[in-house]
């Protein structure tokens, strides 16, 4: 992904994926989708994610959502958590 600097939009859905590459060379990424994977840990996402506007994290094995990760996410209108392994949201 590294290569891909100008991708906005990301679908990697129905992989059975259990990691994910870092996203931190994404800087204007609008839109992820990495449900009904094996995730297990919530993606890295670039420091600078205000573009980010879709999350789709749903049907995963995600325990935790970084706290650090939230204040990033100004422009984010939709997040889709559900049946994941979450205890609570920061």
């Amino acid at each position: 992904l590294q290569h891909c600097p100008n991708l906005e939009i990301l679908q990697l859905q129905h992989n059975q994926l259990r990691t994910i590459p870092s996203l931190m060379t994404l800087p204007h990424l609008q839109s992820l989708d990495v449900s009904q994977n094996m995730l297990t840990v919530f993606p890295s996402l670039p420091s600078d994610c205000s573009k980010l506007t879709q999350l789709v994290l749903s049907y995963n094995q995600i325990e935790e959502i970084p706290r650090e990760i939230l204040p990033n996410l100004n422009k984010l209108s939709e997040c889709l958590l559900h049946n994941n392994k979450l205890h609570q949201i920061p």
